[in-house]
């Protein structure tokens, strides 16, 4: 997609500067798909916050190693 944006020039040259893109669309995409995914981190650990995770009653994390090693 071919977008037009008035973006500051010292906030373009940081993103070029930190993405390591070879140009400013490269730049761009890598920025855009980090910031992506912080938000999706940032909105799973909410939603962790509001409803923990819950374990089974007599879950046992060396139980679980141990049917791993067996597979």
């Amino acid at each position: 997609m071919k977008v037009t944006a008035l973006i500051p020039d010292d906030l373009m040259r940081e993103v070029r500067q930190i993405s390591k893109g070879e140009n400013t669309t490269q730049a761009i995409i890598i920025a855009l798909s980090e910031w992506i995914s912080v938000r999706k981190l940032r909105t799973l650990t909410q939603s962790i916050k509001k409803d923990p995770l819950k374990f089974c009653p007599g879950f046992s994390a060396s139980k679980v190693r141990e049917s791993n090693r067996r597979k």
